[in-house]
């Protein structure tokens, strides 16, 4: 400061010549330039002043590799393909996804990468048309060469013949869990019977494969296991696990290897490997240590890491997880104060975003995923209405649906941002919204309202994302809670 003040920039205290400016760019560097020290002398006529030197340090430029490579994957019509991958070398990079045509590869899209490590990126919607299409991706930093993944094929399967599916619905004031069965073609719901649960049943998770059902008993301490018969709607009791205390929510591995148990009061949280033959639950370990009064879990579509929703904590945690063993280990950078009194949570089909019903504040938080880390940024918030109590994403990742006292409410994603915006007005779905869940295909989404102890059917458009209902509600237990759907 002071008046007129003139400028000589130096290098290892030698002026250099024509470095005159307040600031000042260096020509290109090269490694033998590491270790210069930059200072600036400022002076006028009153006198001078030298800075102190800044050290520059100029850093070997390591050229891309390719160090996961992407895999082949299966779709359904209508939707993206998600590919996963990982690079080395030096940050950020900037990822090119090419489409072969042809004849040539053509370029779909870049994006920037930040850090090493594994991440997922989705492919624009997919048609029968492009069954077989060839995806692969170029990583540059500015080295001399790029990385090239291998190509992968993207089949789109045409559509199986229509599957009747089942709905299983805890009924926590009834201690059973409704079978419900979804017509092929409509959609709509109808009443095949009922099994018994423990005490205060509340979440249900089903394994990719269909043949298995968990249910959380949260007063019974426990977690209940059962097979399933998708073709006769048979369902049966096969074990039960006792290393829960209070268990909430409960969520599955992609692969069907896993499930992970919120334990409420314990604030913790625990890990289960599923007997892939008999439905049978073995605990990983001993739970690990959440925030305080962990409510719902969720999984990322990779695998690698587990999201837990802490009611009093006013948090999510977030873990990796051993994918040998489901054993987790808890993440640095939890954001504190970052929901209020959170009761549900899902994760973006991308593996990008984090959604969290706040049902003390009234809102979802949308959190951006690290791709290499699995950490979670700061969240943005909209606003849902009173008493968030459930979220899910559809299958093609372009809209969210939350429960809330009003109803059943529809939002669309920003791609980039994982912002939500909200489509249209609530509709009714019973007088107390408690869980929600969307089946495999993403054309109906279900309800079930503690209030009057039914479930809704709704079919959705999955362009618009719009609702339209499937009839009357279908009775359950008393105070139905979670709901599953079969593939």
């Amino acid at each position: 400061s002071g008046d007129y003040p003139r400028y000589q920039w130096t290098r290892n205290q030698v002026a250099i010549t024509g470095a005159t400016g307040p600031a000042y760019t260096p020509p290109a560097l090269t490694l033998a330039d590491s270790g210069a020290v930059y200072g600036v002398i400022v002076y006028n006529g009153a006198g001078l002043v030298f800075s102190q030197g800044a050290v520059l340090t100029v850093a070997a430029l390591v050229a891309p590799t390719v160090t996961q490579q992407p895999a082949n994957v299966t779709i359904a019509p209508g939707l993206p393909a998600n590919l996963c991958m990982a690079f080395g070398g030096t940050p950020p990079f900037t990822v090119m996804m090419q489409r072969w045509d042809g004849t040539q590869w053509a370029a779909v899209g870049s994006f920037p990468i930040a850090s090493t490590g594994g991440f997922c990126t989705s492919t624009p919607n997919l048609q029968l048309a492009d069954n077989g299409a060839q995806f692969r991706f170029i990583a540059n930093n500015g080295a001399a060469t790029e990385a090239t993944t291998n190509a992968v094929t993207v089949t789109v399967a045409a559509p199986p013949p229509p599957v009747s599916r089942l709905a299983l619905v805890a009924n926590s004031s009834a201690n059973t869990l409704s079978i419900l069965r979804a017509d092929p073609g409509t959609g709509a719901l109808t009443a095949i019977g009922s099994t018994g649960a423990g005490a205060f049943p509340y979440a249900v998770a089903i394994t990719p494969n269909g043949l298995f059902a968990f249910v959380t008993n949260l007063v019974g301490n426990n977690v209940s296991s059962y097979s399933i018969d998708a073709a006769t709607g048979a369902v049966a009791l096969v074990g039960i696990s006792v290393n829960s205390v209070n268990p909430y929510g409960i969520a599955m591995d992609p692969l069907g290897r896993f499930t992970w148990v919120a334990n409420y009061s314990a604030s913790t949280v625990s890990a289960y490997s599923i007997n892939g033959a008999t439905g049978q639950l073995a605990a990983v370990g001993s739970p690990v240590a959440t925030g305080l009064l962990p409510y719902a879990v969720a999984a990322h579509p990779s695998g690698n890491y587990v999201y837990v929703a802490n009611e009093l904590g006013n948090s999510v945690s977030a873990f990796s997880v051993n994918t040998s063993t489901g054993a987790l280990t808890l993440l640095a950078g939890t954001i504190v104060n970052s929901v209020f009194r959170p009761h549900a949570i899902t994760v973006h089909p991308s593996g990008r975003f984090v959604f969290v019903a706040e049902n003390g504040g009234s809102s979802i938080a949308a959190f951006r995923v690290n791709a290499s880390t699995g950490v979670l940024s700061a969240p943005s918030y909209v606003n849902t209405g009173t008493s968030p109590t459930a979220v899910a994403v559809h299958p093609n990742g372009q809209f969210v649906y939350v429960t809330t006292s009003r109803g059943v409410s529809t939002f669309s994603v920003n791609g980039s941002t994982g912002a939500l915006t909200e489509i249209g007005s609530p509709l009714a779905a019973g007088s107390a919204p408690a869980g929600l869940a969307i089946d495999a295909t993403g054309a109906h989404l279900y309800v079930t309202d503690q209030g009057s102890s039914s479930t809704s059917g709704f079919s959705i458009d999955a362009t618009t994302g719009a609702l339209t209902s499937l009839g009357a509600a279908v009775s359950t237990g008393r105070g139905p809670v979670g709901i599953a759907v079969t593939p």
